[in-house]
């Protein structure tokens, strides 16, 4: 069976204030495209399909758009889990009507409801708690499907209000539920046909990147990759870098497709990407890597002068990136060239002026005016706060004052010394 392997959409989710619904909405119609392209007979969803547990009205949209697509009428079949960033039993809501055309939604962890189609649909057989066999439309081809939507400790270790446990404690009787989580769903599923698990949670050797906001104190990993059972493919969502965790018992591959779109600095050069999963036989399984083109790149620049920053624009900006600028040219940007560079495509989500983090440092030179900033360049960088005008010219005469070696008058009222 050939499947289609996605994760972390995070619909309903900006970037600085940025909104990414536009490239939201070009990777639905992206991930349909590539099912129709490779032929699929399903694709499974490994969890943070929205980015928080009440989504905007337009991400719910996007996602049931996505689903028709994907599930082409009951043609192929999809298998979508929760992650920390959904919430479950909404995301469940819609399994009564999904079911009709193939679709699994695993929102929760009870067992698979009955979803069994027409001829010329696919079939999902349920097998217990959290597993189901899966009939491709042609009833030639199966996969036994074993999925764990995210469920976070206070479900997993409950703990009585009596005990005083360490944090440590608190992650191994964790990790071992999960574990046996896992070998539950591994149990169910009958032998002779390829095995597929599905999990939503960060595995031992698993590289997180810092752009996937962590759920659990002291950021150590869920479970470990040994403890994992054996499966032919082994389908994760929630770290954000797509990468093979070693260290599994095989024989199949454990894989984190990554997040399509790019959310941080580590997402720099990094390929986004969807996984094409080909599952002939039980321990034979193939692997194709298929770029996704939807979401604008992420890019880190340091600039030298005005110069500089014009020619990185005027050749990247046909990209539209993210940007992360660091500027080191002796000033400031001012509101007219960050304005000028936004309307070329280009979206600083992070500024770091050298001038502004380090001039300063010099104390020798604080004591000669020829040295100090003039009242243009630190209202500029005021006025970049987007403060009132009449903060700005409070804040740019007091810095002066201050940076001249003198002391504004203290208010009526101020304290005397002593309470000071």
């Amino acid at each position: 069976m050939r499947v289609l392997h996605v994760s972390d959409l995070h619909l309903g989710r900006d970037l600085s204030g940025i909104s990414r619904r536009e490239e939201h909405l070009a990777l639905m119609l992206e991930l349909v495209s590539l099912a129709d392209a490779h032929s699929v007979d399903l694709t499974v969803i490994a969890g943070d399909i929205f980015d928080a547990v009440n989504p905007p009205a337009w991400a719910e949209d996007a996602f049931y758009d996505l689903l028709d697509g994907l599930a082409a009428g009951g043609r192929r079949a999809v298998v979508v889990i929760a992650g920390n960033h959904d919430n479950g039993i909404r995301l469940a809501a819609a399994e009564p009507l999904a079911r009709r055309t193939g679709i699994w939604l695993c929102g929760d962890h009870e067992a698979v409801p009955g979803a069994f189609c027409e001829d010329g649909k696919v079939q999902i057989e349920p097998l217990g708690k959290g597993a189901a066999l899966i009939h491709s439309a042609d009833r030639q081809r199966q996969v036994a499907v074993g999925a764990l939507p995210f469920v976070s400790e206070a479900r997993l270790v409950p703990l009585q209000r009596t005990e005083i446990v360490s944090e440590l404690e608190v992650r191994d009787a964790y990790a071992d539920a999960l574990a046996e989580a896992f070998a539950a769903r591994k149990a169910l599923l009958p032998v002779g046909v390829p095995h597929l698990l599905m999990g939503h949670c960060w595995v031992t050797g698993g590289v997180d990147d810092g752009s996937e906001r962590t759920y659990r104190v002291g950021n150590l990993t869920d479970l470990r990759a040994a403890s994992l059972p054996e499966a032919d493919y082994i389908a994760l969502g929630h770290l954000h870098r797509p990468q093979i965790v070693l260290g599994a018992p095989g024989p199949g591959p454990v894989i984190y497709s990554g997040s399509p779109l790019a959310w941080s600095r580590s997402d720099a050069g990094q390929e986004k990407r969807a996984v094409v999963v080909e599952l002939t036989a039980p321990g034979q399984t193939q692997l194709h890597s298929v770029p996704l083109l939807s979401g604008r790149p992420m890019r880190l620049w340091t600039v030298l002068s005005p110069k500089e920053l014009a020619e990185r624009v005027q050749k990247e900006a046909a990209d539209r990136p993210f940007v992360e600028l660091t500027l080191d040219y002796g000033r400031a940007l001012t509101r007219d060239e960050l304005a000028g560079v936004h309307r070329m495509g280009v979206s600083f989500i992070k500024l770091v002026s050298v001038f502004e983090r380090g001039r300063f440092d010099d104390e020798e030179a604080l004591g000669q005016d020829d040295d100090l900033p003039d009242e243009d360049v630190i209202g500029n960088f005021f006025a970049e706060r987007e403060l009132s005008a009449l903060v700005v010219r409070q804040l740019t005469s007091d810095v002066l004052t201050l940076l001249r070696g003198e002391f504004p008058p203290r208010p009526a009222g101020a304290f005397d010394e002593d309470e000071a």
